[in-house]
C-alpha cells in the first residue's frame, strides 16, 4: 500500500449529450465525432431509435440498428461489435433505451422477485455493468441521453411565452459522474456544459459544438498520453523561459516525474550553469586535448 505522485492517465472521451426531444442529441454527436476524428468513416453509431439514418447528408458514418429487447447484454455486445470494427469512435443513441425501454432495466428490476430495494440493487448492478463497459473501451464514446421535459410560460416584451424545458436525465440519477462532459441541450438547440471534469469550460455558459470546443478536449485527452523518456527531455529541453517551464509541468502529467531535468533546464535558463549544446561542446573539446 503506497502514495503515488497523481497523474492522469486518460486518453479516450467519455461525453454525454442529453436533451429532450428534438433538441439535437444526434446531430450533435455526429458533429462534434466528425470534428474529432476528421472522418464520418471512422464513426460507429449504436441506434436504439430508428432515427439514425436521417442525418446520413452528414457523411458516411455507420449505423448498428439495435431493436428491443435494450438489456444490458445487448448494449454491452453492440460496443464490442463497434471495437471490433475498428470504429474511432462510438455513438450510443441513446442510453436512456437501456433505462426505461423494452427489455431494459426498469422492465428487468419490475420482474425480479423479493423486496422493492433488492431488485433494485440488482437493477443497479446490471446498469453498472454498461457503464464499466464504456470505461474500459480504448475507443472515444459520446452517449445521448433523453430528458423529460415540461411546458413553463415566461414572460417576453410584455407577452406571455410558452417554453418547453428539459429536465433530469433518464437514467439513473448521478449517472453523469463517469462521463468527462455532460453537454446538455435545450429546444432551442444552445448547448451548456453542466458537469465538466476536465475543466476546460465554465459551467453554465452557452457553447457551440465546433473546431474550438473539440481542439480543446483532443488537446486535453493528448497531454495524458503516454510519452518515451527521449521525448520528454526534448520537451523539458526546449522550453525557453521560466513561464515555458511552469506550463510544461502543469499541464503535461507525464513529465512531472523529471525533476532533476527541470531544475537543470531552470538554471540554464537563468544563466546559472551553460546551455546543453554548448557543455556538451566543451565537453568534446576536453576531450580531444587529452588525446
Amino acid at each position: 500500500m503506497d502514495f503515488k505522485k497523481a497523474n492522469r492517465t486518460t486518453t479516450r472521451a467519455r461525453i454525454a449529450i442529453q436533451g429532450c426531444s428534438g433538441t439535437g442529441k444526434t446531430v450533435s454527436a455526429l458533429k462534434l465525432a466528425y470534428l474529432m476524428c476528421g472522418n464520418y468513416e471512422k464513426i460507429g453509431i449504436i441506434d436504439t431509435t430508428g432515427q439514425s439514418h436521417l442525418y446520413s447528408n452528414l457523411g458516411n458514418y455507420n449505423v448498428l440498428s439495435l431493436e428491443p429487447p435494450f438489456s444490458p447484454e445487448r448494449m454491452i455486445e453492440s460496443i464490442s461489435k463497434a471495437e471490433e470494427m475498428g470504429y474511432d469512435i462510438i455513438i450510443v443513441d441513446t442510453i436512456s433505451d437501456l433505462y426505461d425501454g423494452e427489455g431494459g432495466i426498469l422492465e428487468i428490476q419490475n420482474n425480479i422477485s423479493g423486496n422493492s430495494y433488492a431488485s433494485w440493487t440488482k437493477s443497479k448492478t446490471l446498469n453498472n455493468e454498461f457503464l464499466k463497459k464504456i470505461l474500459k473501451s480504448d475507443k472515444h464514446v459520446i452517449v445521448c441521453v433523453k430528458a423529460k421535459s415540461e411546458y413553463i410560460i415566461s414572460e417576453n416584451n410584455n407577452k406571455n411565452k410558452v417554453e418547453r424545458i428539459s429536465l433530469k436525465g433518464i437514467q439513473f440519477e448521478g449517472y453523469e459522474k463517469d462521463f468527462h462532459l455532460l453537454i446538455e441541450l435545450d429546444s432551442y438547440h444552445n448547448a451548456v456544459i453542466t458537469c465538466d471534469k476536465t475543466q476546460l469550460f465554465q459551467n453554465q455558459i452557452p457553447i457551440s459544438i465546433d473546431n474550438t470546443v473539440a481542439n480543446k478536449i483532443i488537446k486535453w485527452l493528448k497531454e495524458a498520453e503516454p510519452m518515451n523518456e527521449e521525448e520528454i527531455l526534448n520537451m523539458i529541453r526546449s522550453c525557453k523561459s521560466l513561464e515555458d517551464l511552469n506550463n510544461l509541468y502543469k499541464h503535461k502529467p507525464n513529465v512531472r516525474s523529471f525533476a532533476s531535468e527541470f531544475n537543470h533546464r531552470a538554471a540554464v535558463i537563468k544563466g546559472q550553469i551553460p546551455e546543453y549544446k554548448i557543455l556538451q561542446e566543451q565537453q568534446n573539446g576536453q576531450q580531444h586535448q587529452h588525446q
